[in-house]
């Protein structure tokens, strides 16, 4: 989704930012088979290509917006706040099951 969103006009069908079906996604991805090292290293990596890219579009790029089926009108910056509601939401689990071993 953010990488259909930074892509500069023109470059692109529309606006509309396609949603994925998170588990089914998860499952093609092979996360569940997945070692801990793998998993980290892959957020780690993604987490660094989405800073790039916020850093690349710049703060008038973070008003581009799509439509999005489930969030509606998206723009760069409220997905580059989401992701990192998310991750934190992530890296909490995290350190909840670290800390009851």
């Amino acid at each position: 989704m953010l990488a259909m969103q930074v892509t500069p006009p023109g470059l692109t069908a529309d606006n509309v930012l396609s949603a994925l079906k998170s588990d089914a996604f998860t499952t093609f991805l092979g996360v569940a088979i997945a070692t801990t090292g793998l998993v980290a290293a892959a957020f780690a990596a993604l987490r660094r290509w989405n800073l790039a890219l916020f850093s690349r579009v710049g703060p008038s790029g973070l008003r581009r917006a799509g439509e999005h089926g489930w969030f509606g009108r998206l723009t760069i910056g409220k997905i580059a706040r989401m992701l990192a509601g998310h991750d934190r939401n992530h890296l909490g689990r995290i350190r909840e099951i670290l800390a009851r071993r």
